[in-house]
């Protein structure tokens, strides 16, 4: 019996398929936050229409939820955008998660807090 991999007596190696090169496809991040680093409010633009239910989180760099205040500025925009406050946090690292469980969207991002 042969393993995956294993090769044969005549040299041939089974459980092999042959490397298929595929064309790169540009990605496109729907999501922008500004600035970064940040003193006290942190700016979410969200362009993808088709992310309606937005839930936005931020950890720190354990994995903690951190208390913060998100406020929904979008009225009249084509865009969705989020102001965060984060001028109670201590200076260090952040983790941004964008999370939209009925488009199967989240995404995390690293911000810094001055």
């Amino acid at each position: 019996m042969l393993a995956f991999g294993q090769t044969e007596q005549d040299g041939t190696t089974t459980g092999q398929q042959p490397f298929v090169e595929t064309p790169l496809r540009k990605v496109h991040n729907p999501v922008q936050f500004y600035p970064n680093p940040s003193d006290d409010f942190l700016m979410v633009d969200i362009e993808d229409k088709e992310l309606k239910n937005v839930e936005i989180e931020v950890y720190n760099i354990i994995g903690n939820v951190m208390k913060v205040d998100v406020e929904d500025v979008s009225s009249g925009m084509e865009k969705q955008q989020f102001k965060i406050n984060v001028r109670n946090l201590s200076s260090g690292y952040y983790l941004l998660v964008v999370n939209d469980k009925e488009n199967r969207f989240k995404q995390a991002y690293k911000f810094q807090k001055k």
